[in-house]
């Protein structure tokens, strides 16, 4: 098997991670990194016998792939440059500040023929696979929690952006469908941007759901609840388990579901890499990932509103 040479755009605690899923992939080569701090990029570099790039382009000059791992303000012209240098792209959420913006990589994308991917990593959790087998159709309510202390990153974003929008993409994946309606508020604790958002979205066939993000609280969560006809499911996005409800006549059946543990991004990587050597669809495309950073530019829309509004009043 011919192997996809890979670098890293963007050193940071997560680019990181990234780099150690192309050293360990048999279907990449781990070529290098870049990073505007150039002695973390040496660190990095160095840990994994790989290059330290001095500039982007000539990170992108000797790779098939890259990561795209920097602050969202920072992903559209990174994205361009890769685009235009014929590199194939994985782009961490948020795909862009702007829809328009995304818009315009999956156009450059579509138009090059390279595999553009968003990093909506819980399409790959193990758990959330097995429920999009076992659902019985769309979720009629939905509950989602994800909650964590104050990161010390993403601050150029909002938690809208920073976390709420992994579940927002996972509410259109199982619910298909538009976003017709949408309540949100939202508060400033520690940043210039809100840090905890409560969203309430209704969809175009009337099912609900109520999405709860921080990153000022004291504990981690990542729990999801989905609400079936005649079904309901609890997932533990850490645990990738999943305690699922069915009624069957009078009687009601509790079935705990454990798949087999795995690290989601390792799986997103391998899935881009395997889309771009037979060359197949990826499994998150930017036109997904337009669907959810729109869903999620209303909610940051509707919690100014509010919060405008609620100056006003006082």
């Amino acid at each position: 098997m011919k192997k996809i040479k890979c670098g890293v755009v963007g050193t940071g605690r997560l680019g990181r991670l990234h780099c150690r899923m192309y050293a360990e992939s048999p279907q990449a080569e781990f070529i290098g990194v870049y990073d505007i701090e150039s002695s973390v990029a040496e660190s990095i570099a160095e840990k994994y016998s790989v290059k330290a790039f001095s500039s982007l382009e000539g990170l992108l000059s000797e790779v098939d792939a890259v990561s795209i791992v920097v602050p969202t303000s920072a992903h559209y012209e990174t994205a361009d440059i890769a685009l235009s240098s014929s590199v194939h792209c994985l782009v961490e959420k948020p795909f862009t500040g702007r829809v328009k913006s995304a818009e315009e990589l999956v156009e450059k994308a579509e138009q090059k023929g390279l595999k553009l991917q968003v990093g909506h990593v819980e399409r790959f959790n193990s758990a959330m696979v097995a429920l999009k087998k076992l659902a019985p159709g769309a979720p009629r309510f939905v509950e989602c929690h994800r909650l964590s202390p104050f990161p010390n990153r993403s601050m150029d974003v909002s938690v809208v952006m920073d976390l709420m929008i992994h579940d927002i993409d996972v509410c259109h994946w199982f619910i298909g469908g538009e976003v017709e309606s949408c309540e949100a508020v939202g508060v400033e604790v520690l940043t210039n941007y809100p840090d905890i958002a409560n969203a309430r979205l209704k969809f175009a066939n009337g099912s609900i759901c109520d999405i709860t993000a921080s990153r000022i609280t004291d504990k981690s969560m990542r729990k999801i609840r989905m609400f079936f006809q005649r079904a309901y499911a609890s997932i533990d996005y850490r645990e990738q388990s999943i305690v699922f409800y069915t009624l069957g006549g009078k009687s009601i059946s509790k079935k705990e579901i454990t798949p087999p543990k795995i690290e989601p991004l390792k799986e997103e990587i391998e899935s881009f890499l395997s889309a771009i050597r037979r060359n197949e669809p990826v499994v998150m495309s930017g036109r997904e990932a337009i669907r959810a950073l729109g869903t999620a530019m209303r909610v940051i829309a509707s919690l100014e509103a509010h919060n405008k509004a609620y100056n006003q009043a006082e």
